[in-house]
């Protein structure tokens, strides 16, 4: 303010962004998280206040939207309406190979673990917070009946629940399927 001079970008020119802005969050570190709005698909990249400057090479690309971020000791997990994948801030990277189908409504954790429904292969998969990738905690795919997808999880005293409008999947914390229910 005291002489009007830009503070963003190399010389002053301003973030070099792919699309409009359209989020921001904080990270631990004091840097922040810059979400902009690429046609279908999402970018994010990450901004450092200290030096005005984006810190990443390249942003990085998911599909969708985005509507779901939870900072993890290692990184900030990303979810869209059609994705999920875990970022590492460090490097710029997805930790994750390929995006989880299914998206922000499939996520849930608590303080030890993140949980993530994948409509892509119907399994449940699970990762420790502290940890980089998503395994496999179930083997039996759910297919909900009536042509429904799933889109929600909740994490209960009982185990894993996953709904949909007139579906519900229970799966105990060791991935076992305990009850997949039509309600028509």
């Amino acid at each position: 303010y005291s002489d009007g001079s830009r503070l963003l970008g190399k010389k002053g020119g301003g973030l070099n962004l792919k699309g409009p802005g359209s989020g921001l969050a904080p990270l631990n570190d004091g840097r922040l998280l810059v979400v902009s709005d690429n046609g279908s698909n999402s970018t994010l990249t990450v901004l450092d206040p200290k030096t005005g400057l984006l810190t990443f090479d390249k942003a990085v690309k998911i599909k969708g939207a985005v509507s779901y971020t939870e900072l993890l000791p290692n990184g900030v997990l990303v979810g869209t309406n059609e994705a999920v994948n875990l970022l590492n801030t460090s490097t710029g990277e997805w930790f994750f190979e390929h995006a989880v189908e299914g998206g922000a409504g499939l996520i849930a954790s608590n303080d030890k673990s993140v949980y993530v429904f994948n409509t892509g292969d119907n399994l449940l998969y699970h990762m420790e917070t502290s940890g980089t990738a998503l395994k496999a905690l179930s083997s039996t795919p759910v297919q909900f009946q009536g042509k429904e997808k799933p889109k929600a999880i909740e994490i209960t005293n009982a185990g894993i629940l996953i709904t949909s409008d007139q579906n519900l999947a229970l799966f105990d914390s060791k991935g076992a399927l305990v009850f997949n229910q039509y309600y028509v």
